[in-house]
């Protein structure tokens, strides 16, 4: 099983956890209405706060099994006037044998792409990739 169908998993698996468990939370009345909290359980340390196409991105661990501190994953939540937000899939599990017990806080956000540079007219032999790293 390759890096990525584990880490797909990993949020599969919490992803049901919290849908399953959402509906003990959602007629709570202590449960806050214009701040950000999971759909079930557990978060902590609101990090990787970003604008992407006019709309603002939170990430925060979160433990998608129990109301208590467990492996960290990462929550993530959009908005388009800081009032309501909007669920998003889990961004990062746990799933690798260096971080099977949480994926902390962070605090860039990075894209990994491909550079390309056409160096000839040739479009099978004269192309040179570099890979790169935004931040």
């Amino acid at each position: 099983m390759g890096i990525d169908s584990r880490h797909q998993e990993a949020i599969e698996r919490a992803a049901l956890s919290i849908l399953h468990n959402m509906k003990k939370v959602s007629g709570d009345h202590w449960r806050l209405n214009y701040h950000i909290s999971t759909e079930a359980f557990w978060m902590n340390d609101h990090n990787g706060f970003s604008t992407f196409k006019n709309e603002y991105h939170l990430f925060y661990q979160h433990h998608p099994y129990s109301a208590e501190w467990g492996p960290m994953f990462w929550g993530h939540v959009k908005s388009k006037d800081l009032v309501f937000w909007e669920h998003l899939p889990i961004a990062l599990a746990p799933s690798e044998e260096y971080d099977l017990d949480g994926c902390f806080s962070g605090r860039f956000l990075y894209a990994l792409y491909t550079g390309n540079v056409w160096t000839g007219n040739d479009q099978d032999t004269d192309l040179r990739q570099t890979q790169c790293l935004a931040v």
